[in-house]
């Protein structure tokens, strides 16, 4: 069907596959950033870490991780979702800045 032809392909990541831990600052809040990488060295995953667990703050930040991830499986380019987010802080602790200072961190 045409719905199925013009869908768009997600490239799984392997099973077992290199990663990268990075710690970093933003407004006085530590974050823990992990990415996951393809083969070929391309960034295929993210998880980022920074609130205590099961608050609103952290699930959001999870959620943020996984629709990153998803974006980059489905072929989405780095510099593509860094420059789409960028926006001001809104103040201490802002976490919505968090994947793409991980981005920024990993890729230099």
């Amino acid at each position: 069907s045409d719905a199925t032809r013009d869908k768009p392909m997600r490239e799984r990541l392997p099973n077992r596959r290199s990663c990268e831990t990075v710690d970093f600052w933003i407004n006085g809040t530590e974050y823990t950033g992990t990415a996951g990488y393809y083969p070929d060295g391309r960034i295929g995953e993210i998880f980022i870490d920074g609130f205590k667990s099961g608050t609103d703050a952290q699930v959001a930040l999870a959620d943020e991780a996984v629709f990153v991830s998803l974006a980059l499986q489905h072929g989405c380019p780095v510099e593509t979702i860094t420059s789409a987010v960028v926006r001001p802080s809104s103040g201490a602790g802002d976490s919505r800045q968090a994947s793409v200072r991980l981005l920024q961190e990993i890729v230099g």
